[in-house]
């Protein structure tokens, strides 16, 4: 009697334990679960974030371009005038010659 009752308490123990254990398993594969969803929905904001980035990337780009052009433009403008003003210049002083002469 005395050895059944120690194999119950014992047993009821164990199985006390048992129960424990597969509750904290429980919990953890739960927490487990949790933090693989919210990396998968970080990881989605990122990917997101990250293809925004790289569009505006190439939107800047695009626009350095497009300023990079016009700056060239605006550059052979600039020397195309000086060549005229030199020109203009040298007009002048041929015909204030001329007209000294």
């Amino acid at each position: 009697m005395d050895l059944q009752n120690k194999l119950d308490k014992e047993r009821e123990n164990f199985n006390s334990r048992k129960r424990d254990i597969e509750n904290r398993a429980a919990r953890a594969e739960s927490k487990q679960t949790q933090l693989l969803l919210g990396h998968e929905s970080e990881k989605a904001t990122w990917d997101t974030k990250m293809t925004e980035m790289k569009h505006q990337i190439d939107e800047y780009k695009s626009k350095v371009d497009r300023l990079q052009a016009n700056l060239e433009q605006k550059e052979q403008q600039i020397g195309r005038l000086m060549q005229e003003n030199k020109q203009a210049r040298r007009n002048y002083m041929t015909a204030s010659k001329n007209t000294d002469s």
